[in-house]
């Protein structure tokens, strides 16, 4: 593992962090944390959560997210710093149930079905549409039927991924 060091016998997470993502984690160069564990088992598998979290927050970064979703990874990723212990199932499921997920998906289905965008996904699509400059009515609702399309896309791949780890 690139992220996993080892120090005196213990087990270190460290990582550099990127510049544009440096404002987020106080001006640091880079994240290290000890996982107080001589175990390499133990110090891989938590390492990959750590992971995890840390290329989510750079893919939500480099998504344009907002950056209170940033801020939130952030934060997910030190307070994992204090868990005495970290499952990678408490990651997946934690905040999110199969049958929330496909139910959202369900409605989102719907409304693609009706052409019509949920107030969310309309909120985004006026985003995008002011950044890019286009005032035309054809090109928003291309635009925001493709964000819909690719929202159900993603649910889909969460709860598969999901469905998948359940059966393990």
């Amino acid at each position: 593992m690139q992220y996993l060091v080892k120090r005196n016998g213990i087990y270190y997470f460290r990582v550099a962090i990127p510049l544009y993502l440096r404002p987020y984690f106080g001006n640091k160069t880079e994240y290290i944390t000890s996982f107080l564990t001589k175990r390499f088992d133990t110090a891989k598998n938590r390492a990959k959560i750590y992971s995890i979290i840390f290329n989510a927050i750079k893919k939500a970064w480099k998504m344009n997210l907002s950056s209170e979703l940033i801020e939130h990874l952030v934060l997910m990723l030190l307070k994992a710093k204090e868990a005495k212990s970290i499952k990678e199932h408490d990651m997946l499921g934690r905040y999110i149930n199969l049958d929330g997920l496909l139910s959202l998906n369900l409605f989102l289905k719907q409304s693609l079905k009706e052409d019509s965008l949920p107030s969310v996904i309309s909120k985004e699509v006026d985003d995008i549409c002011k950044k890019l400059s286009c005032t035309d009515s054809h090109t928003k609702k291309l635009l925001g039927k493709r964000v819909l399309e690719a929202t159900i896309d993603n649910i889909n791949h969460i709860s598969y991924k999901m469905c998948k780890n359940q059966k393990l």
